[in-house]
């Protein structure tokens, strides 16, 4: 029999035998984790363009009322081991069926208010091995993210005792390749088909090579690994042997490889992701010998062109340094392939000129001519590391393009300067320091000067027409510099070209001839008309469809507000479709419309789910992993249909329901009103961004009526909160933040 038919008949007899004798029913890791095939090869393909549809992979038991029940299962990873859940209050279960590999793996992270009594029932007496007996509930966090990971939370109650101890299974060889394909960046596809039925499971990946490290103030912290299919998976920093941060354990050895070394084996507990730039899933390795470091391979990086705007009378010179890692062999020599207008390669050894820096000479050749080019370093033992693009992430994976330029006889244009055939979405003029000239299409009566929250945008932009690649952000780290241009003004000006978290731009040095103004209001370049799924979750960095409106105006018609938090880091974000995909719309410009309750007291006009504009336009600007919107003034948006919801006056409530508190944001006093229509048991908790119970407001009987509780939290941290109404098999779920 189907093993899902089968979970189905034995949950079902439970639950008819457990109501029967009032107690809770006892479901196993599989009932919890199991989602149907159909479903996740609809979220695959998705990719979080719609994240209405979350539940597509998450928990049947997190997206109906929620259900305390019981479960069985083998402890993989005890308490305090990892140590991202404040004070370590987590354990990674397995299934207990011997064989069972698929949908056999669950993280339980339990509510920091009931850490006391769990300790007294003997949660941290867990060991890896054991086989005990848990009562809870079931969570995504966060919810209504297609990236969520299935968490249960354990709740006092039951003595914990072991039931059994077993060996520790062997971890399961898997590849890349069941989780993700490509490289973050354009083509990155996350396998929710194949890699959720291993969320939670301990898992062992083989043969990947340091693409890149990620740093915590400076100190490399955690891995990007690509295989030899060019696929990527982040290592999570979840344990305290593996990491560099204040909870490492301070017998650990761990040194993060260097980039370009190889890693034989890894080891660990594959987690979903959801933070501001979902990676799909992660690998965290747990144990002392989780990783194990093969060959390290040579370094090669600190590529220059000079120049790197190139005439036909140019002859260029290429630059890089290199040489042989710690633990790795002596460097043997590095070499420089290019193409010519996508001809046969042709091979140069770059000659030594200093310490660990060589240097080839390109040599001359005509207008329009095209060059494509890369590095290899290869040592004493034939190991090889390629330098192939300026990419944050595979700058040695060819897939994603390579350095390049076209031989100009004319002045540099703005589409020189953007314009990139390759799926990394870098420039191919970065550092150059060149003019250019345009309209200007926003200026600071337009957009802030400042970003209005990270990774923002400030104010000045220009086009010189409305093809493709024909806008850029002016930038410069003095804004005064840039105050006396205005939307019209013809403009030229001079400055150094810049990636800023992905968006080109020019930067402008304060001097007095960086910038001349030719003309004023001038007519600026008609937005051009677009569709908002063209920058959608699933479009990803350097993705043509949309890279080629970065920095120009544009326009949607007939957009819905869809979500009006889409962004989990950032809650000023709000997000429109037009029935083909969602764009997020960011708060930069200056208009009166928000997605935040209390913003009414700066005079806006707050958008709610449902809410429609015959045509929305603005800049296309990129932070954060997805491509954006930011308007400008309220022009820049049509006439507004408001979604109106309709609630009958009564004098008493004829339904639960939880309403937004206010003052949302608050510091530190908010008022929180809910609705009983019957006599009931009513719980009304307080949770932080981790999932953590962090205040317990009420858990008492009450009788139908409206109530308000008043919500003090000024022993808490700034930040987002989120608060959970619970009454037998009715629940709800708000959100507030705290500002101080």
């Amino acid at each position: 029999m189907n093993r899902s038919i089968l979970s189905v008949i034995i949950t079902t007899a439970l639950s008819i035998s457990a109501n029967a004798q009032g107690k809770y029913r006892t479901v196993t890791i599989y009932d919890i984790q199991y989602a149907h095939p159909d479903s996740l090869k609809l979220a695959e393909q998705l990719q979080r363009t719609q994240n209405s549809r979350w539940s597509l992979q998450a928990s049947r038991f997190a997206i109906t009322p929620r259900e305390t029940v019981e479960v069985v299962a083998q402890c993989l990873v005890p308490p305090k081991v990892i140590t991202w859940t404040g004070a370590g209050w987590t354990l990674v279960l397995k299934d207990t069926a011997t064989n069972l590999v698929n949908f056999a793996g669950l993280f339980a992270r339990a509510s920091s208010g009931d850490t006391s009594a769990l300790k007294n029932e003997g949660f941290l007496n867990i060991e890896a091995g054991d086989v005990i007996r848990l009562r809870g509930y079931v969570t995504e966090f966060p919810s209504n993210d297609m990236s969520s990971g299935t968490q249960f939370v354990p709740i006092p109650g039951i003595n914990i005792s072991v039931i059994e101890t077993r060996n520790a299974p062997k971890p399961i060889r898997l590849r890349i390749g069941d989780f993700h394909s490509g490289v973050h960046g354009s083509g990155y596809v996350i396998k929710y088909s194949s890699g959720e039925l291993y969320e939670g499971a301990y898992v062992e990946l083989l043969n990947l090579d340091v693409s890149t490290t990620n740093s915590s103030s400076g100190v490399p912290n955690t891995l990007n690994l690509i295989d030899a299919d060019n696929n990527m998976i982040t290592t999570h920093d979840g344990s305290r042997w593996f990491t560099t941060r204040g909870h490492r354990d301070p017998l650990s050895t761990y040194v993060a490889p260097a980039p370009n070394s190889t890693i034989d084996t890894i080891r660990g507990v594959i987690m979903a992701n959801s933070a501001w730039e979902s990676r799909g899933y992660l690998i965290t390795p747990i144990f002392p010998g989780d990783i194990t470091v093969g060959k390290v391979k040579p370094w090669i990086g600190s590529h220059r062109r000079e120049p790197v705007v190139v005439s036909p009378v140019d002859s260029v010179t290429l630059s890089v340094r290199s040489y042989g890692q710690p633990g790795g062999a002596p460097l043997r020599f590095v070499v420089s392939l290019r193409s010519i207008n996508n001809g046969v390669w042709i091979l140069d050894t770059l000659r030594s000129v200093a310490p660990d820096t060589f240097r080839v000479v390109f040599p001359k050749f005509a207008a329009n001519t095209r060059v494509k080019y890369f590095f290899k370093a290869v040592d004493t033992d034939g190991n090889e590391t390629l330098l192939a693009n300026s990419s944050s992430f595979g700058a040695s994976d060819t897939s994603q393009g390579f350095f390049s330029y076209v031989v100009l006889d004319r002045n540099v244009r703005i589409s020189d300067i953007q314009y990139t055939e390759y799926p990394h979405g870098r420039t191919p003029y970065l550092g150059s320091l060149v003019t250019l000239s345009g309209i200007v299409t926003a200026d600071s009566s337009d957009v802030g000067t400042y970003p209005f929250t990270v990774r923002g945008t400030s104010a000045w932009y220009m086009q010189d027409g409305n093809s493709p690649w024909s806008g850029i952000w002016i930038f410069s780290a003095n804004e005064a510099r840039l105050a006396h241009l205005t939307r019209g003004d013809s403009i030229s000006v001079s400055g150094t070209i810049q990636e800023a978290s992905d968006v080109t731009r020019i930067s402008i040095p304060d001097t007095a001839t960086s910038i001349k103004i030719h003309a004023r209001s001038l007519a600026i370049p008609s937005p051009v008309s677009l569709k908002t799924g063209d920058f959608g979750p699933a479009v990803a960095n350097g993705a043509p469809i949309a890279e080629k409106w970065e920095g120009m105006l544009v326009r949607f018609d007939n957009v819905r507000v869809t979500n009006v938090w889409p962004t989990f880091s950032d809650q000023t974000e709000y997000e429109l479709d037009d029935g083909t995909g969602p764009i997020i719309v960011r708060q930069d410009g200056k208009n009166r419309f928000s997605n935040i309750v209390t913003d009414t007291s700066r005079g806006k006009t707050i958008l709610n789910q449902g809410d429609s504009f015959t045509y929305v336009q603005g800049i296309i600007y990129f932070s954060y992993g997805r491509y954006k919107l930011v308007p400008r003034k309220d022009s820049d948006f049509g006439m507004l249909t408001t979604s109106v919801m309709t609630r009958h006056a009564e004098t008493m409530p004829g339904s639960f329901d939880l309403a937004q508190n206010y003052p949302n944001p608050f510091n530190p006093l908010t008022t929180i009103q809910f609705d009983v229509p019957q006599s009931a048991n009513v719980r009304l908790s307080v949770y932080n961004m981790l999932g953590q119970e962090v205040r317990l407001l009420l858990d008492e009987q009450k009788s139908q009526g409206r109530y308000s509780v008043r919500f003090d939290a000024r022993l808490l941290p700034s930040g987002v909160y989120f608060y959970r109404l619970v009454s037998g098999e009715v629940s709800f779920t708000k959100r507030m933040v705290l500002i101080k």
